[in-house]
């Protein structure tokens, strides 16, 4: 394990200059964002400079690589897991190979991430920055997984009113620039998401875009695809199974530390010398923090957050984009003004662009009408309880800028 990635990511300078616990995303170096050129180098079909594709470089050469993305699994819990466990595969994995820590992106959530994942773009270039957001092109809130608008519940009805599933993710995915390069490239997800339209959107230009039952059967296709493959070839796969516990239940529940072991012994029996000359990357979108009821505000308790608003807070409980009404960012920004014991800020959209914190590099064009006038970050252990129909005061969330929270590990090794 390598502590100095670590310490390096820890001692990065903040922007802002204000909050608890925060770390700031490394889109030049260790950052998520930057995976894909990492594959793209190990595959011998990018030569980037970028701090990360140098992790590859011990396994250049390699024609066949398996990248499993398990929502939800941050570094510092994987580390008190892997003690907890200590012959556990995925630790075995990170001793034969190597393990270190990257960055999220901001916020810290799935839809962001899976899109950097997907693209090696930042946020702030593909536009894709919280769970519900409010779009022009549908003029609505919409939800950016689920892809409908307030009023109409059907999963992805928001493509029927203005939403353009083919220019919805810019620039080519992973999974195309590989295939321009002849590569054979897969996906092979759970098959309640294999055809919504955010998976068909991310894993654009795939060879095949498999569905499995369950994490074991997604291995088995694995191997199956890869037997067959006569060429060089990627699989992607992604595994809800800890995020899902972990919203529900807790990240610190015993559930998820059962999901854990299952996710393990399935990556050990499922993968383990099943498969010769393939080389596994293993990373997360974000980590998790606890959360208490107590620990989601309402607006109203802090300003006058109806007369104050043109909109519900859009975004995520713990980074939330607000929608002033004219006159009224002044009294906003006095709310939170003072130094907070729950670690919440608030400062002017604008900084999240200027100060880096959503990306580098150009905007997307719709960047200035999703962020609103003012953002709440959570750097502690508050979020906002953004009051929907489907909301949910849930046990543990993301978003936000904690190392439990921004951390993931990096985990690459032969099988």
């Amino acid at each position: 394990m390598d502590n100095s990635i670590e310490q390096q990511l820890l001692r990065r300078v903040n922007p802002l200059g204000q909050g608890q616990s925060v770390v700031f995303p490394d889109y030049g170096g260790y950052c998520i964002s930057n995976i894909p050129a990492l594959i793209g180098s190990v595959l011998g079909v990018s030569d980037d400079s970028a701090p990360i594709s140098k992790l590859g470089s011990p396994y250049d050469g390699y024609e066949r690589v398996v990248f499993l993305v398990l929502d939800g699994f941050g570094y510092r819990k994987a580390q008190a897991l892997f003690e907890a466990f200590p012959n556990s595969a995925l630790r075995e994995l990170g001793n034969v190979g190597s393990q270190v820590p990257l960055t999220s992106v901001y916020p810290s959530t799935t839809v962001s991430a899976l899109t950097s994942l997907s693209t090696g773009l930042s946020p702030l270039e593909h536009g894709m920055i919280g769970y519900r957001l409010y779009l022009r092109e549908t003029a609505s809130i919409t939800n950016m997984i689920r892809f409908n608008s307030i009023g109409n519940s059907r999963n992805d009805s928001a493509f029927d009113i203005g939403l353009d599933r083919e220019t919805l993710i810019p620039l080519p995915t992973v999974h195309e620039r590989l295939g321009e390069q002849g590569i054979a490239a897969h996906a092979v997800l759970p098959g309640y998401i294999s055809n919504s339209g955010l998976s068909t959107a991310l894993y654009r230009g795939c060879t095949n875009l498999h569905s499995a039952a369950s994490l074991p059967h997604m291995l088995v296709k694995t191997r199956e695809i890869l037997r067959a493959s006569t060429g060089k070839t990627f699989v992607s796969l992604y595994w809800p199974g800890l995020d899902s516990i972990g919203h529900g239940i807790g990240p610190d529940s015993d559930s998820y530390r059962a999901e854990f072991c299952a996710v393990d012994d399935a990556i050990g029996r499922g993968l383990l010398g099943q498969l010769k000359d393939t080389l596994l990357i293993v990373t997360a979108d974000h980590g998790f923090v606890p959360m208490r009821p107590k620990d989601y505000l309402l607006l109203d308790g802090e300003f006058d957050a109806k007369r104050s608003l043109l909109l519900p807070p859009v975004g995520e409980p713990r980074a939330s984009y607000l929608y002033a009404r004219q006159g009224s960012v002044d009294v906003i920004r006095q709310a939170f003004e003072a130094p907070r014991d729950d670690g919440l800020i608030c400062i002017e959209s604008r900084e999240l662009v200027e100060s880096g914190l959503l990306g580098i590099n150009s905007p997307h064009p719709e960047i200035a009408n999703r962020i609103g006038d003012m953002a709440l970050l959570s750097t502690g252990t508050s979020g906002v309880f953004q009051d929907y129909p489907d909301a949910a005061i849930l046990r543990g969330m993301h978003g936000g800028l904690t190392e439990d929270e921004m951390l993931v590990p990096l985990i690459i090794a032969p099988l």
